[in-house]
């Protein structure tokens, strides 16, 4: 295993989830007296282990899904299916290196483990692709599920002081666009037609000002 300990990863799993015989965990045992690398494995078991109590209870191993609110809500206040119900995602699997992804979507991903995980193979982070269909058909399985949250829409608390102001600016620039754009009988008529073409977005609109504003000139010239 990683930390430069070639210990079997999987016995130490075992000995956690209580599954050796009793002289191979008293030879894991002896192990871990002397090897900080694998007891930090076994401890950082724990610190999942005791995550679960947000979870359901695997004690003894459940058979089948629990009803959701078995366990308390976590500190959200979010009622969590790790240990239960493999939590279905939107993402879809792709093939990563060094977080870099290659290749194809795959199948959809899954994560935080089920009730048929070992308590050592349940965490967050844990991911894990399910095909779409499979040979006879579409796939179906007893251990996953989604879970729904409800929210209001969060919004800081400054937010309705910036949407009036920002709607007193949109006003003062209409008030400001439709002063620029009046036309004054006064002034040359080709030069209060480019002052409208500056102050028009609309690119149909500024061609027929450039036509009308060519035309004007011609009929002066004529």
């Amino acid at each position: 295993m990683a930390g430069n300990c070639a210990y079997d990863r999987q016995m130490l799993d075992r000995y956690f989830d209580g599954e050796l015989t009793r002289d191979d965990a008293e030879q894991v045992d002896r192990h871990l007296q002397t090897c900080a690398v694998c007891r930090g494995h076994v401890d950082r078991n724990q610190l999942l282990a005791d995550g679960l109590r947000y979870a359901v209870d695997r004690q003894p191993l459940p058979e089948k899904l629990a009803w959701i609110g078995s366990r308390c809500a976590n500190p959200l206040g979010l009622f969590d299916t790790a240990g239960n119900a493999a939590e279905m995602l939107m993402d879809l699997f792709r093939f990563s290196i060094d977080s870099r992804l290659h290749g194809a979507a795959g199948g959809f991903l899954v994560k935080g483990g089920s009730y048929r995980k070992r308590i050592s193979e349940i965490m967050p982070g844990r991911r894990e692709e399910m095909p779409y269909f499979l040979k006879d058909g579409a796939f179906r399985s007893t251990d996953l599920g989604f879970r729904v949250v409800l929210s209001g829409i969060v919004n800081p608390h400054n937010r309705n002081d910036i949407l009036r102001q920002q709607w007193r600016e949109v006003a003062r620039t209409e008030r400001g666009s439709a002063d620029a754009i009046a036309l004054n009988p006064a002034r040359d008529m080709v030069g209060e037609i480019e002052r409208l073409i500056a102050h028009t977005n609309d690119e149909v609109n500024q061609k027929n000002l450039f036509l009308i504003k060519d035309f004007i000139k011609k009929s002066a010239h004529s």
